[in-house]
């Protein structure tokens, strides 16, 4: 099917800029005229510029971007004011009809096509599985246990100890030491625990109240429908257009030789911390795990966080260097052969069960059209009711007519014979005067 495009409206205002566009067009001509002066062929980098404005703007202060944000919000405001009087004009009239004209066709086309519902939005590529969705940051953070309270104490002093350390090794010499504690020693982080966990829990009974956990809570009972779906979609190898293939693939070939891309800073720092995770729940499964490593995460500083990714930067510029090293090489190009092989594959296969399932619908649909020509057409039940109630209503008028009939002959009968009777009579009176 092709897709027309959604038609503009030329007549209406301009959407307002936002707070960072409204600073990018302030900033961008004073960096282009700087790039021009500086560079030897007087051109410009646009991404080059692009990258200083987003730095700058992460780093301006909260007084200057303030200005920015209400020079964003007046644009707003002006904006709306002119697009509610737009609203009442000709030109929003006959492009509301354009565009409802345009969705019809579209619709229709889609339905021609056997795309299912007009109304949904479809996509040529497989959807993504649903993402939970995000905990506001309002909401309380769950506090730590006492070894992760340990742990991070720790972590600090070792590490100016022995600057040199992975943090991999650092996780090590922080477990040993746990396990040599007394009970006494850790019952100072495990009372300390204790109290933040009560302070947590009273925290998130105030939180419950707002409307903020009720909207997220609504959010996630959504998103927990949304992903039954789609495992339920994906057992049944639902493909885009929704038909459900049997298709045996080949194995997708690996690039052996490809440099392994590095592990961002939460994965080093759920490197470090599993063994020490899954000592505290020895009971939980391996997905459990995962889900108390991330919560546990989330609940790092800022400073915490920094030496795993400051790890984590440094194996991406090592990353980098190998990668360039890679591009263009001869294991590069032979991988791609491979992989193109295996699409074609892939493409030939899915074509084949296509074309074999489009066949079988076809089979059954003239089965069906053959069946309907032999058959007689029966009556449904509503019908055959109406039809037994006309008949029993014209047997019983039959009946009562058949009736009638009789007795109007017998009372004749006796009307002929009471005037026989009286005629004799009266004859028989005169013979005797």
């Amino acid at each position: 099917m092709v897709k027309s495009k959604k038609p503009k409206d030329a007549n209406a205002p301009k959407k307002n800029m936002s707070s960072y566009f409204i600073f990018s067009n302030e900033r961008r001509p004073q960096l282009s005229a700087q790039q021009k002066q500086d560079s030897a062929d007087g051109k410009t980098n646009i991404t080059a510029i692009s990258k200083i404005m987003s730095a700058e703007w992460k780093a301006m202060d909260d007084a200057t971007k303030k200005a920015y944000d209400q020079k964003a919000k007046e644009a707003k405001e002006a904006y709306l004011v002119v697009f509610e009087a737009y609203k009442k004009t000709e030109n929003y009239a006959k492009y509301q009809q354009i565009l409802s004209e345009w969705k019809l066709r579209e619709d229709a086309l889609r339905s021609e096509n056997g795309n299912g519902s007009p109304n949904k939005k479809r996509s040529s590529k497989a959807k993504k599985a649903p993402k939970k969705p995000k905990q506001p940051d309002a909401m309380p953070k769950r506090n730590q246990s006492s070894y992760f309270l340990f742990s991070n104490e720790r972590r600090v002093q070792i590490k100016a100890e022995n600057p040199d350390k992975k943090l991999t090794e650092l996780s090590k010499i922080i477990a040993a030491e746990w396990k040599l504690k007394t009970e006494s020693e850790k019952k100072v982080y495990a009372d300390k625990s204790a109290t933040n966990k009560v302070d947590y829990l009273r925290r998130m009974e105030e939180y419950k109240k707002t409307n903020e956990y009720a909207q997220y809570i609504a959010a996630c009972d959504e998103w927990k429908k949304e992903k039954k779906l789609f495992e339920k979609m994906s057992e049944l190898g639902v493909d885009s257009d929704h038909e459900p293939l049997k298709v045996s693939m080949p194995r997708k070939p690996k690039d052996e030789k490809c440099p392994k891309r590095p592990l961002t800073s939460y994965f080093l720092y759920a490197k470090d911390v599993r063994a020490a995770t899954k000592e505290e729940f020895p009971d939980k499964p391996i997905t459990e795990i995962a889900k108390e490593i991330s919560k546990k995460w989330k609940l790092l500083t800022d400073e915490e966080k920094k030496p795993f990714e400051d790890e984590s930067k440094a194996l991406k510029e090592q990353y980098k260097k190998t990668m360039e090293e890679y591009t263009g090489s001869e294991s590069q190009l032979a991988f791609k052969v491979k992989l193109e092989e295996w699409k074609r594959e892939c493409d030939e296969r899915k074509s084949a069960a296509r074309a074999k399932a489009h066949k079988k619908k076809q089979r059954e649909q003239e089965k069906m059209a053959s069946a309907k020509k032999k058959s007689p057409k029966k009556k449904s039940k509503k019908k055959q009711q109406q039809q037994r109630m006309i008949d029993s209503s014209d047997e019983s008028s039959s009946e009562s007519g058949s009736d009638s009939e009789s007795e109007s002959g017998s009372s004749s009968e006796s009307g002929s014979s009471s005037g026989s009777e009286s005629d004799s009579s009266s004859g028989s009176d005169s013979s005797s005067d």
